[in-house]
């Protein structure tokens, strides 16, 4: 294999769990000057007026009220311990990307499972090196923490993070700021500078309706509209997108392990390999043979967890 790394994306949405929202938006409480009335008033009309000042000024706070709360509630998207992995996608080499998604979105330990397994049917013997954009603080994370939750094995190749680097692990924003904590290397900036096509090229000028009587461009989807777009039914055109980036992750880091001479993956013997599988499906043969199950719904060729795009 000439290009020995596993190359990963997910995306995420908000907090799914009972009453999130609503939390966040009992949490957000009016000014207690609405409900003052300084004791300088001292006439019945100026306390009156004063009184439906506050009134106005409650019914203004009220109506940006859920507004806060949905912007607080959406930002859960980015943490492990409440937000959902709705997509995962990946490559290994120069195969093309696949990807682990399902229009019923809501079963995330499904997706994981899934993920895993087709992953596995792909790295073989080998421990890959992985890859991605923002891997180490975000994407790693992430998965790691949703597998705690949902008591899911993590393959024994799978890189644990337990400190902000790894020696398994290629993370393009790091290695393009050269291991600075700062400056601009979001994937858009990076590949604008390397010539490489931009977010969103992978789609043609489809536009769809994301409720609301709003509706979106599918070549200007990011990461902030992935719930808008999951809710109005379209987790098909996630897939396709989280796919996007991948590909994307995989241009730039080509270039960077050309130009900075960058090692790659490693090999791991056959035996090692079988011993692990053999150890996790005795540890945990209900977990294994549910993603078996599962990935026995769909065709052979399974590039996708839910179908073909």
């Amino acid at each position: 294999m000439e290009y020995p790394y596993l190359v990963f994306d997910i995306e995420t949405i908000p907090d799914q769990s009972p009453g999130a929202f609503d939390e966040f938006y009992q949490s957000i409480t009016p000014p207690d000057s609405f409900f003052r009335i300084p004791d300088s008033l001292k006439s019945a009309a100026a306390i009156l007026k004063r009184e439906e000042e506050n009134r106005e000024n409650l019914e203004k706070w009220e109506l940006g009220r859920a507004a806060e709360a949905e912007h607080k509630w959406r930002r859960t998207a980015t943490q492990p311990a409440a937000g959902q992995i709705v997509c995962a996608a990946w490559t290994l080499g120069d195969d093309e990307p696949r990807c682990a998604w399902s229009e019923d979105w809501a079963n995330e330990p499904a997706i994981l499972r899934a993920m895993f397994e087709m992953m596995n049917e792909q790295v073989g013997v080998y421990y890959p090196t992985v890859v991605g954009q923002n891997l180490l603080a975000f994407d790693l994370p992430f998965v790691q923490t949703r597998c705690m939750i949902h008591r899911i094995q993590m393959p024994a190749w799978w890189p644990v993070v337990t400190k902000p680097y790894h020696d398994r692990v290629h993370d393009t924003m790091v290695i393009w700021r050269g291991g600075a904590r700062t400056g601009e290397a979001n994937m858009d900036s990076i590949c604008e500078r390397l010539g490489i096509p931009l977010k969103g090229s992978e789609f043609d000028d489809e536009v769809i309706d994301i409720g609301n009587g709003n509706t979106l461009r599918c070549d200007e989807i990011s990461g902030n509209v992935v719930w808008d777009v999951i809710k109005a039914g379209r987790a098909d055109i996630v897939a396709h997108y989280c796919k996007g980036d991948v590909d994307r992750t995989r241009r730039m880091h080509k270039v960077m392990i050309d130009i900075l001479g960058l090692d790659g993956g490693r090999r791991r013997s056959e035996d090692t390999y079988v011993s692990n599988i053999n150890r996790r499906a005795t540890q945990a043969p209900d977990q294994h043979n549910d993603a078996l199950s599962i990935m026995d719904e769909f065709p052979d060729d399974g590039d996708v967890f839910q179908g073909e795009q």
